[in-house]
């Protein structure tokens, strides 16, 4: 049992003991002695329970308990999973008990009988042992914490120290490299890695080093002179034509004594493969100004060249993707000068790239607009993210367009920030929407007003129907020995009918205000709602034989009164069509599928044709014939209702003679 909230600002205990006086006079101390009541458990089970639900301070365990768990068991568990102090409550029991109770390690016995002041002693000792006991351990816990902290730090330390001690040596390896490298370079040639060589005055390789041979790739001839360059194959990239070994800038500065800078060639490499160069050359002359050779530099810029050629491509690729896409789009710099147009922003607005260029949004648009465009821009800048947002622009005709426009930042190889975004015209979708808005808030309007009218013609209808109804009975009771019995048939019929229409009235009206109340939820007994609705049909027919099987602690997030309706109409509805069978079973649960709750109401009565299911929860449609069972077929169409302004759904499953089971959910 829980008890009050008395002892939400007192110390609050849980009373465990399985003799309701010995409890309820264990209560009444406590209460004398200033401590609030959480709860009392009269078993294991059940104090465990209540000790996760009510979060007592403190534990009062009867170690003799009956069922399956005892106080000892009961004890170890709330310590262990909850962390709350525990203090026996004993009178005697055997030394294997005493033994198992030790070892759960209690924060103190209390002997029966006791004193209250040695009770009050005993809780006030528990719970300082407890604080302490939870501070000691505290305590211990942020101690090893810090020994693993410093054990991870010292790990760390040791860890980079090594790294050092590597890199220091690769450091100093590399420093020695290097300087070997370099004094071999220096005494090669002072020009690398471009591809150098020298050539004496007739043409021919006297040294070359080893970026020269890089260039060239795989085994090449030496050649002796100039007529033997034939050897190497080359086109110029302007014409694709090919070079003459008198082309050649080596040649060039040898036979003429010029100096040729940046020949732009392709060359067909010794290896099979090609590659670009830029070729230059000057003459070297003696102290008389004798061509005595040349100096010939040589640099690959296959990659290079690739690389533009990728580029070109690409650049290629995206002007066409952009110029054919269906949404505008365009690139702003930082201070949100337009760099880029598509052709579709250019077609959609009449204007040209050449126009725009360099200008801002408060030069090219009216300034309501050219602020939400810079306002946009610029949160983009400040995030660093992509942004999604709904735009708005003026036409040239002055009617306006709506864009949903996604816009996002990035740099240029450079480091400067712009803006890029892009836009489709959803003016039509935005149109619709308000259209459909509109509609919607029209059809809720007329949906009022049909509200408002079913009411008041059910309202009028009452006064008539009432009198029907009345002076039918007068009728029936101051006439009935003028009447025959056809006379009285037919007013009896007329009773009933004028009862039946005020029903039907009463429960649309019902069905119509579910449909304009907004439910408020809380926390739902579902449990506790079935066994009452129960309990009303029992008292209704006592002398009909039906076994209800309700399922514990059901809960739900609901609205009470809407959620009681839901329960006494199925569990009514079960009671109904069970009605011509000797005995019956009446079931109400729930079951869980993934993050989903189904709840149930099962009888084993008349059942239904499943080929009839969709009519079950339609106002009026009644599946048996009429007078075979009492119902206004309100009631499930009602209960579909509730369940969908809960958001949730509902359906049915069944066979005749062989019972139906209704399951829902909340959403």
């Amino acid at each position: 049992m829980n008890e009050s909230d008395e002892g939400m600002n007192k110390t609050a205990v849980l009373i465990v003991e399985d003799e309701a006086i010995i409890a309820a006079d264990l209560a009444a101390k406590l209460q004398r002695l200033g401590y609030g009541i959480a709860g009392i458990a009269a078993g294991g089970e059940e104090a465990v329970r209540l000790a996760g639900q009510l979060r007592p301070h403190l534990v009062l365990m009867d170690i003799r308990l009956e069922g399956a768990m005892d106080g000892v068991a009961a004890a170890e568990t709330i310590r262990g999973e909850h962390d709350l102090p525990v203090i026996y409550l004993t009178a005697h029991s055997d030394q294997a008990t005493l033994a198992r109770a030790k070892v759960s390690g209690p924060f103190g016995y209390i002997l029966k009988p006791f004193e209250e002041r040695e009770l009050a002693t005993h809780i006030e000792l528990g719970l300082y042992k407890h604080q302490a006991d939870r501070q000691l351990r505290l305590q211990a816990n942020e101690l090893q914490a810090r020994a693993a902290e410093l054990a991870a730090i010292n790990e760390e330390l040791r860890a980079r120290e090594e790294l050092l001690l590597v890199r220091s040596r690769e450091l100093e390896e590399a420093r020695r490299e290097a300087e070997n490298e370099r004094n071999r370079l220096e005494a090669v040639m002072q020009a690398l890695p471009v591809g150098m060589a020298i050539v004496d005055a007739q043409g021919g390789n006297v040294r070359f080093n080893h970026a020269y041979d890089q260039v060239w790739r795989g085994p090449r001839p030496t050649p002796s002179s100039v007529g033997e360059y034939t050897e190497y194959k080359a086109w110029w990239v302007d014409t694709g034509q090919a070079v003459a070994p008198e082309e050649w800038a080596s040649a060039i500065a040898v036979l003429k004594g010029e100096t040729v800078v940046g020949q732009l060639m392709k060359i067909g490499r010794f290896d099979g493969s090609f590659g670009f160069v830029i070729n230059s050359a000057a003459p070297i002359r003696d102290a008389a100004g004798n061509i005595v050779g040349s100096a010939v530099a040589i640099l690959d810029i296959t990659d290079l060249h690739q690389a533009e050629e990728a580029l070109r491509e690409s650049e290629e690729r995206f002007r066409l993707f952009m110029d054919h896409n269906p949404a505008i789009a365009w690139m702003k710099d930082e201070p949100g000068r337009y760099v880029y147009l598509n052709r579709t922003f250019e077609e959609r607005f009449g204007v040209r790239l050449a126009d725009w260029r360099g200008k801002t949004d408060f030069e090219l648009w009216p300034s309501e607009t050219a602020e939400e465009f810079r306002k946009n821009d610029l949160a983009v800048l400040a995030a660093g993210e992509p942004i999604e947002v709904i735009e708005e622009t003026v036409n040239p005709d002055g009617s306006r367009s709506f864009w949903l426009t996604s816009k996002f930042p990035f740099r240029d190889a450079a480091g400067k920030s712009y803006v890029a975004g892009m836009g489709l015209d959803i003016t039509g979708r935005k149109r619709a929407e308000e259209a459909l808005q509109q509609r919607t808030a029209e059809v809720e309007a007329s949906t009022r007003e049909l509200e408002a009218y079913a009411y008041s013609i059910s309202h009028d209808l009452r006064t008539p129907l009432r009198a029907i109804h009345s002076y039918s009975d007068i009728l029936l009771a101051d006439y009935a020995d003028v009447l025959d019995a056809t006379g009285k048939d037919h007013l009896q019929r007329v009773c009933a009918a004028a009862e039946r229409m005020s029903t039907l009235m009463e429960a649309m009206l019902n069905l119509s205000r579910l449909v304009r109340s907004e439910p408020g939820r809380e926390e739902v007994d579902l449990s506790r709602l079935a066994r009452e609705a129960a309990a009303r049909l029992r008292q209704a027919g006592p002398e009909r034989r039906v076994e209800f099987v309700i399922a514990e602690n059901v809960t739900a997030r609901a609205n009470a009164a809407m959620i009681r309706a839901v329960l006494d109409h199925l569990l009514r509805n079960a009671w109904k069509f069970t009605a011509k069978h000797d005995s019956a079973r009446i079931e109400f649960g729930a079951a869980g599928s993934g993050s989903e709750t189904i709840y149930f109401v099962r009888d084993d009565g008349a059942g239904f044709n499943m080929d009839y299911a969709e009519k079950l929860f339609k106002a009026f449609q009644l599946l048996h014939r009429p007078g075979e069972y009492p119902g206004t077929g309100i009631g499930l169409a009602t209960v579909q209702r509730i369940i969908h302004r809960h958001g949730g759904r509902i359906w049915a499953e069944g066979e005749v003679e062989k019972g139906a089971t209704f399951y829902f959910t909340l959403g």
